[in-house]
């Protein structure tokens, strides 16, 4: 970063560099000085351009010395804040949440756990249900989360159906699609459960 100035403010990756990618995948391992030189000679000149301080495109912001530490800090505890709850990470992230929540204006009061069926699938009637109340209650509902295949059951819940009732009541659905890739290895099998992706 502290020759980023002196650097082109954009510079597309020549052909030669997209060609260096092509190799097949290496069977022996790759020291890290080597490793290190690749990246110096075929990533680093060739970046989106969003770091220079005269690159105004697009809407992102460019990278920092701070952003970099701060992801250093973060890759080397390589912590898992989906599980347990009596270590730092989760700490920091609950609080970032409540700064969100404080912002938005939205408290755990906003969210509404609806009932699921014997499938552990949403149940359609319960949350058309919940929708119609919060508008009597002078509530104004934006948005409904389902899930495309849940970490505990592996449930799917009916996408079709929830897209279907969303675009009825004007409402954001979004999907915690964890299980996509997975679903996208097995497609024979699953993708009849995914279809919804097209319409979401």
């Amino acid at each position: 970063m502290k020759t980023v100035r002196e650097r082109p403010v954009w510079q597309h990756a020549p052909d030669q560099v997209k060609a260096h990618f092509t190799k097949t995948l290496p069977l022996d391992p790759q020291p890290p000085e080597a490793i290190y030189k690749e990246f110096l000679e075929n990533v680093l000149p060739y970046p989106i351009g969003n770091i220079h301080p005269r690159f105004w495109g697009w809407v992102f912001g460019t990278g920092t010395v701070l952003g970099a530490f701060s992801e250093l800090l973060t890759a080397s505890m390589n912590t898992n804040s989906g599980d347990f709850d009596h270590h730092s990470a989760n700490t920091v992230e609950k609080q970032v949440i409540g700064w969100f929540k404080e912002m938005l204006g939205l408290g755990s009061d906003a969210l509404h756990l609806v009932p699921v069926n014997d499938y552990f699938q949403i149940d359609l009637e319960a949350l058309k249900a919940t929708i119609a109340q919060d508008r009597k209650d002078g509530h104004l509902p934006f948005c409904v989360v389902g899930a495309a295949g849940t970490t505990n059951t592996g449930a799917v819940d009916d996408l079709n159906a929830l897209a279907d009732i969303c675009q009825q009541e004007n409402l954001w659905l979004h999907v915690d699609g964890a299980f996509g890739a997975w679903a996208a290895l097995a497609l024979r099998l699953w993708l009849p459960a995914f279809t919804w992706v097209s319409g979401a």
